[in-house]
This record gives structure tokens, sequence and C-alpha cells, in this order.
């Protein structure tokens, strides 16, 4: 690692990209480290302070997506034209009222491109 960050000092994060994708020494790392395994699921999720956490729509439902968790969390009804304003409403009762003094919180939509008109 080591050696990719000073051959790659300097140069434009396209190249360095690039030059990461191509670096055998990194992508034998990555494969040794991912053949060992998931990671332990018993983590103690006080002692986590950030992560991420995603909110999907699937068969007219808004789900949750944490690693952290053992399995996905079903927070009910959704639409595609709802998902925006239900994940809102999760992440309201979910984690802003639970801990409303925090300030370790931020969050991003992704979605498709407005229609040209």
């Amino acid at each position: 690692l080591a050696a990719f960050l000073a051959a790659s000092r300097g140069k434009h994060p396209e190249e360095r990209g690039a030059s990461l994708q191509d670096d055998e020494g990194i992508r034998a790392l990555h494969s040794m480290v991912a053949m060992q395994g998931q990671t332990d699921g018993n983590i103690d999720q006080e002692s986590v302070n950030n992560h991420f956490v995603c909110f999907v729509h699937a068969n007219g439902r808004v789900w949750e997506l944490d690693g952290l968790k053992a399995s996905p969390i079903d927070h009910g009804p959704a639409s595609p034209a709802t998902l925006a304003t239900d994940a809102a409403a999760v992440v309201k009762r979910e984690f802003i009222e639970k801990r409303p003094d925090s300030l370790n919180f931020s969050l991003l939509a992704l979605g498709p491109a407005a229609a040209d008109d």
C-alpha cells in the first residue's frame, strides 16, 4: 500500500483511480483479504459511530439495509414515488428522535435524473 501511495502521489484523481485498478499488489492483497470471509456480525452497535445505512424500495415496501443488522428491516408500505418521503419518516423516527442531540448524522439521496421538459 505504501508503494502505491508513493507512486500515485501528485497524480490527478482519474490517473490515481486507473493506477489503483491496475495495481497487482493491491489486487493480490484484496483477494487475500476477501478470501478470509465475512466480518463478524456480532458487533457492539453502540461502539460504532459511523457507518452506512441504505433505504430501498422493493415489493411495495421500504427496506433498511444495514450491515450491522442480521437481515433487512421492513419499515412498511412504500412506492417508488414516495420512497424519499417514506425513508425520511423512518430516519426521523428511528435515528433522529432517538438521539436528538447527536450531530453525527448525514443523509444523501440518490435517484434518477429529472426528466427534460
